[in-house]
C-alpha cells in the first residue's frame, strides 16, 4: 500500500512528496522513542513492585487508548489531525484531508501510538532497545520503507535535516495549545457534561485555578513533580477558605505569604486539592503523549493528626435537645415582628426527631419528597432513591411507629393537599444541598443553646449515630441494621442474602429503637392546616 501511495504521490496525484511523509513518520518516531526513554528513567527499576505498576499504567493505558479509537473514532481522529495540522504549518505542507495518503498517515500514527506503549513495557521488563532497532520494528511491522530516497544511509537516532524549515511560531503556538489554562477549561466542561454535581464541578473550578495561580500557566510539558513540589509548598502556608475571608480575598498569594499569623489550611484540605488534581493529570495522560506519567502521583502529604469522630447524643443529651426548649425554638417558634410562625420551624421539629427513629442521612431526610413515603402491606415507609450517596443507600425503611405517633403521616398528607411535591417545600438547595440551613440552626445556634453542641463531634448528623449506637444497645441484628442505614453487607450477605428482610421483619427491628427517658408527650403538636400552611406566606 505504502509503495502505490508513493508512486501515487510520484505521479502527481498529491500535493505531498515522499519525502515529507517519511519525515512526519520519522519525527514521530523519534518522539515515541524519547518518550519510551522517559518512562524508563522515571521508573525506580531497582524495585521491583515499582516497575510493575508502571507496566500497568501502560496496560491500562493502551486498553483506554483501544477503547477510544473503537467507542470514540471521530475524537480520536480529531486528536491525529490536529497533530497532522502542526506538521502542516511547520513545515508548509499542503495536506489534501481526502486523499490516501493522508488517511494513511493517520492509520500510521494510529498504530504507532499503541505500539509505542508495548515497546515500553518491553523496555520496562528489561529489554534493550535503541531507536534503530524501534525504527527498524516499525518498518517491519508496519510495511513501510522510512530510508530517504536520497541516501543510502539506514536512519540514525538524530533526526534527519528537514526540508522545509519550521514556522518561527510553531513551538510556541504548540506550548499554547497545551496551557493549563486551555486543558483545565476543556477538562471542567467535559465534567460538567457528564452531570456530576455543581458543588463537585465548582471545586474542580476552584482547584484548577489555584494551581495555575500558585505555579504559573504552564504548558503540560512543563508540569513536573518539582513544580508540584512547590505547589505543596505554598499550600501548605496558605489559610483555608482564603477567597472568602475578608482578611485575605484582596490579596495575591505573595503577599499572604509575606503575612504573618496566617492559620494554615488542614493536610486533609491540601490532600483533597492533590486528589482532585491528580484526577485531571491522569486524564490529560491518557490523551497528550506530552504527559507520559502523572506528576501528582504519589504526592499525598503524610497526615498524622488522628480526625475526630462524631459521638452519638447520650440519653442526658437527647433530655436537654427535646425539653421544653424543642417547640418554641422549632414549630411553635413566631417571627417577632410579623407574629407569623417563622419559615423552617416545621422542617427543624421533624429532621431531628426522623434522624433519631430511622438513621437517616441528614440530606436524605430533607429533600424527601412526598410521594417517598409509601405504604405497603399495611407498613408505612420511607423509599429513599434519586440521588443518593452510595449504591448502598437505595433502600426502604419503615417509618417508626413514634413518628407516626408524632403525626408525621398527618403532617404528610396537609404538605401532600396544598400541592407540594418534597416534604420540606421550604427548604432552599445550597450547593447542590438542602441540609445546609437546617444543619446551620442546629450547629450554630440550637445545640448551643441547650449546651450539647462539640465541635465536629455532637452535631446535627450525630442524629445518625445516636440510632446505631441505640440499636446495638437494643440487641438489633447487624446485617438488619446495615439494611436499614444503607450500609455495605459483608460479602456472603450481600451476594446471597440480598432480599433476606421483607418490610416486615425491618419495622420489627426499627421499632426495637426506644429512647425511654424521652418525654414524646411533650413534644405532640396539633396538626392542622393552618400551622402548615402559614408559612407558606
Amino acid at each position: 500500500i505504502v509503495q502505490d501511495i508513493y508512486a501515487q504521490i510520484r505521479s502527481g496525484e498529491t500535493q505531498m512528496t515522499v519525502e515529507e511523509i517519511k519525515e512526519v513518520l520519522r519525527i514521530e518516531l523519534e518522539k515515541s522513542f524519547r518518550y519510551i526513554k522517559h518512562i524508563q528513567l522515571r521508573t525506580n527499576l531497582y524495585n521491583p513492585q515499582k516497575v510493575q505498576e508502571a507496566i500497568s499504567s501502560l496496560q491500562q493505558k493502551k486498553e483506554t487508548r483501544l477503547h477510544y479509537y473503537g467507542e470514540k473514532p471521530v475524537e480520536a481522529n480529531q486528536r491525529i489531525e490536529e497533530r497532522l495540522s502542526t506538521y502542516s504549518q511547520r513545515f508548509g505542507l499542503n495536506m489534501d484531508t481526502s486523499s490516501l495518503e493522508y488517511l494513511q498517515i493517520k492509520h500510521y500514527l494510529r498504530e504507532l501510538y499503541l505500539r509505542r506503549l508495548d515497546w515500553a513495557m518491553e523496555v520496562l521488563e528489561g529489554k534493550e532497545l535503541t531507536y534503530t532497532e524501534l525504527a527498524q520494528r516499525f518498518e517491519k511491522e508496519l510495511k513501510v520503507d522510512l530510508q530517504s530516497d536520497s541516501t543510502e544511509n539506514p536512519v540514525e537516532i538524530q533526526r534527519p535535516q528537514t526540508l522545509v524549515k519550521p514556522h518561527p511560531q510553531s513551538k510556541d503556538k504548540q506550548q499554547n495549545d497545551l496551557r493549563l489554562s486551555k486543558l483545565f477549561k476543556e477538562f471542567v466542561e467535559e465534567k460538567k457534561q457528564s452531570g456530576i454535581r455543581n458543588q463537585t464541578l465548582l471545586f474542580h473550578q476552584v482547584c484548577c485555578q489555584d494551581f495555575i495561580e500558585c505555579v504559573g500557566d504552564l504548558s503540560l510539558v512543563e508540569v513536573n513533580k518539582s513544580v508540584v513540589r512547590n505547589y505543596l509548598e505554598i499550600q501548605k502556608n496558605l489559610p483555608p477558605q482564603r477567597k472568602k475571608n475578608p482578611r485575605y480575598r484582596e490579596k495575591s498569594i505573595k503577599q499572604i505569604l509575606q503575612m504573618k499569623h496566617v492559620e494554615p489550611q488542614s493536610i486533609a484540605n491540601v490532600n483533597k486539592k492533590i486528589s482532585y488534581l491528580k484526577s485531571c493529570f491522569t486524564k490529560f495522560a491518557q490523551r497528550y503523549d506530552e504527559c507520559p506519567a502523572n506528576p501528582f502521583e504519589g504526592m499525598g502529604l503524610s497526615n498524622r493528626v488522628t480526625p475526630k469522630e462524631r459521638e452519638h447524643f447520650t440519653d442526658a443529651d437527647l433530655q436537654k435537645i427535646l425539653s421544653k426548649e424543642y417547640l418554641p425554638s422549632t414549630v411553635h417558634r413566631m417571627d417577632k415582628d410579623t407574629r407569623f410562625y417563622i419559615k423552617h420551624g416545621v422542617t427543624y421539629y421533624w429532621v431531628f426527631l426522623i434522624g433519631i427513629y430511622s438513621g437517616m442521612r441528614t440530606e436524605e431526610i430533607c429533600k424527601l419528597r412526598v410521594d417517598e413515603l409509601k405504604k405497603e402491606d399495611g407498613i408505612w415507609f420511607f423509599d429513599i432513591k434519586g440521588r443518593v450517596k452510595t449504591r448502598n443507600s437505595v433502600r426502604r425503611v419503615p417509618i417508626h411507629e413514634k413518628l407516626i405517633e408524632l403525626g408525621l403521616l398527618k403532617y404528610t398528607e396537609l404538605v401532600k393537599r396544598s400541592g407540594e411535591e418534597r416534604l420540606f417545600w421550604m427548604l432552599p438547595e445550597i450547593h447542590d444541598k438542602y441540609s445546609r440551613t437546617v444543619s446551620k440552626f442546629f450547629n450554630d445556634s440550637y445545640l448551643k443553646k441547650v449546651e450539647v453542641y462539640e465541635a465536629n463531634k455532637k452535631i446535627l448528623y450525630s442524629t445518625r449515630h445516636t440510632f446505631i449506637t441505640k440499636a446495638k444497645t437494643m440487641g438489633l441484628d447487624d446485617a438488619c441494621l446495615k439494611e436499614l442505614v444503607g450500609h455495605e453487607q459483608e460479602f456472603t450477605q450481600k451476594h446471597y442474602a440480598a432480599s433476606m428482610f421483607d418490610l416486615k421483619m425491618l419495622r420489627a427491628g426499627i421499632n426495637r429503637v426506644e429512647y425511654s427517658k424521652l418525654n414524646l408527650e411533650a413534644l405532640k403538636v396539633d396538626w392542622n392546616k393552618k400551622l402548615v400552611m402559614e408559612r407558606r406566606k
